[in-house]
């Protein structure tokens, strides 16, 4: 098992779904197994601290694998911080200690690949704010739209829409509590 240690928290995270699998005679073909993805993902469990080694029959805490061909899976012992194709999508930030609220991110795009492992054409669904009015009083995060994004085309689309996608690129900003 391969294990993931952040250290210091980046503003903007950038997870890569592994899409390319190899044939036994060395042909790469492209998999397009659904992983769903959360909306808020807390990385707390994947901090570097020092922890006591997890018995040998055990999975560590924030140890990641690679599960045959549908994509990443990411082992934790926290439900609302697991990045894995069994998980519910969180429809709100989890609830947090004050200690883990610095570790949270918030989904803003998610590039999809349609096509093969070495052609294909890549679109992308990403989060955007209207403008604020001062009039309305102060924003309230509520009023976010998805768009995708297709070479020149750009249409909105539904938070179900991008939550179905086959993600190739996930991109998270750190989420402001306040």
């Amino acid at each position: 098992a391969r294990r993931l240690m952040l250290g210091r928290l980046p503003a903007c995270l950038c997870l890569h779904i592994q899409r390319t699998v190899w044939s036994i005679t060395g042909t790469p073909y492209k998999t397009n197994s659904y992983v769903k993805f959360p909306k808020y993902l807390d990385v707390s469990p994947f901090q570097h601290r020092y922890t006591h080694p997890a018995p040998p029959d055990q999975p560590a805490l924030g140890t990641m694998k690679l599960m045959g061909g549908s994509g990443l899976s990411v082992t934790s012992s926290v439900e609302s911080s697991i990045l894995s194709p069994h998980i519910d999508v969180l429809s709100s930030p989890p609830p947090l200690k004050q200690s883990a609220k610095s570790s949270v991110y918030k989904l803003q795009s998610v590039v999809e690949h349609m096509g093969v492992a070495d052609s294909g054409h890549f679109t992308t669904y990403r989060r955007s704010t209207p403008p604020h009015t001062p009039g309305d009083g102060p924003p309230t995060g509520d009023e976010d739209v998805w768009l995708r994004t297709s070479d020149e085309y750009v249409e909105r689309v539904s938070e179900t829409q991008v939550m179905a996608a086959v993600a190739y690129l996930l991109f998270y900003t750190k989420y402001d509590h306040s």
